[in-house]
């Protein structure tokens, strides 16, 4: 076994939650191109990029530190390269856009593919990854077809018009990635990360936030949000569901008037 092996060993023994270890063994596979030794901080950030949410950046360099102070208490390493790295601030209220604007925004963008793009993330809810990584096939006539986490597969059914959009911008029956980079290659998360930021000045995850939060709000109730939003426990879904000042002082006036 490795280092990170016994790490995650002794942490299992210190009683951390099962999610913990598992989101922690996920994130330690990020650094394991390296020995433990020769690891800098410039790996540390490589590994945390912008594309990822703030909540899973945050995540990944709790993991990373707690890593390392065990590996220095233990005598493996000298010097930590998490040193003098500062916790990463996730946003307390996550800006939300308007429909309406969002609206205006989408319609302002002349990139059919960046619309598109912007548009299967707004109204399907699907991640940043799954979007990069959808191909021709996955376009079905029920909506998308969506490999996600765990290798589970979903359907989330598209409304007419982004239907027929789509059928236009694929104009060609050939296989491939529907978003392609210039090459024809996976477009990078990165690169939907720009997009995103560069159009609508949001994070790719904020979209996926408001598809979720909209579902709950219009009544769709909380089992079939975590269907299409591919979340494997329930709980998680429940984290998107906070309703809006406006929503709760609706739900009393509806109750008591």
């Amino acid at each position: 076994m490795g280092y990170m092996d016994d790490f995650i060993e002794e942490i299992e023994t210190a009683g951390y939650s099962r999610n913990t270890i598992i989101a922690y063994r996920n994130d330690l596979k990020e650094l394991k191109h390296k020995p433990v030794k020769e690891i800098t901080k410039e790996d540390i950030l490589g590994a945390i990029p912008m594309s990822l949410s703030p909540r899973t950046r945050a995540r990944r360099l709790n993991a990373f530190k707690s890593f390392f102070t065990w590996a220095k208490d233990n005598n493996i390493i000298k010097k930590k390269p998490t040193d003098k790295m500062r916790a990463i601030r996730i946003p307390k209220n996550e800006v939300v856009i308007p429909n309406k604007d969002y609206k205006k925004l989408i319609d302002g963008i002349r990139s059919e593919k960046h619309r598109l793009m912007l548009t299967l993330l707004r109204e399907t809810g699907i991640r940043a990854g799954e979007l990069a990584l959808l191909k021709k096939k996955s376009i079905i006539d029920t909506g998308l077809l969506i490999d996600g986490k765990g290798n589970k597969q979903r359907i989330i059914p598209l409304l007419d018009k982004t239907r027929k959009e789509l059928k236009n911008y694929l104009s060609d029956n050939s296989d491939g990635y529907v978003f392609p980079d210039r090459n024809g290659s996976r477009l990078s998360n990165t690169t939907i990360y720009r997009i995103a930021k560069r159009y609508l000045g949001v994070h790719p995850h904020i979209l996926r936030h408001m598809f979720i939060t909209n579902l709950i709000e219009n009544n769709v109730d909380v089992y079939t949000a975590r269907m299409l939003a591919g979340h494997s426990r329930l709980q998680t879904t429940l984290i998107y569901a906070h309703p809006s000042k406006q929503h709760l002082a609706s739900a009393i006036e509806r109750t008591f008037r």
